[in-house]
């Protein structure tokens, strides 16, 4: 998208929502950030977005800047609630890192483990057959 387009969304998103009932609070509820989550309303949600949106805008201007490489976002305003604030986007050119996934070899270990777990279902399989059988000749 262009600079233009970008900036009407932004204006759509500021101008259709109040900051008076907005409300966006990222929050951790466990020991560590792999533990949080975001609690908003719609107005909230829209107008975090118009703030990722100004900083998508700028983006490809802050990248080639040495001094000013980050692109702050409005994190000290009222409608802004939680236990983390983003404070800032810092834009980059690189591209995410594929992981390379490596084919797992079964060993000899795993292939036992295996034949063990499948050898002891047949036997308790076996046993309980055997105790129904058992316990049905006593009854009749």
């Amino acid at each position: 998208m262009n600079k233009d387009e970008l900036q009407k969304i932004i204006d759509q998103l500021e101008s259709g929502n109040s900051k008076d009932e907005a409300y966006f609070g990222i929050f951790q509820y466990g020991g560590g950030p792999d533990e949080s989550f975001v609690k908003a309303n719609k107005q909230g949600l829209e107008l975090f977005a118009a703030d990722i949106l100004k900083a998508s805008r700028d983006a490809d201007e802050i990248v080639g800047d040495k001094e000013k490489n980050i692109i702050p976002l409005e994190y000290e305003e009222e409608w802004l609630d939680g236990d983390t604030f983003v404070q800032y986007v810092e834009p980059t050119l690189e591209k995410r890192k594929k992981a390379k996934q490596e084919h797992y070899n079964e060993t000899w270990e795993d292939q036992a483990i295996k034949f063990g777990c499948f050898a002891g279902f047949i036997i308790i399989a076996v046993a309980l057959i055997v105790g129904f059988i058992t316990m049905a000749t006593w009854i009749f």
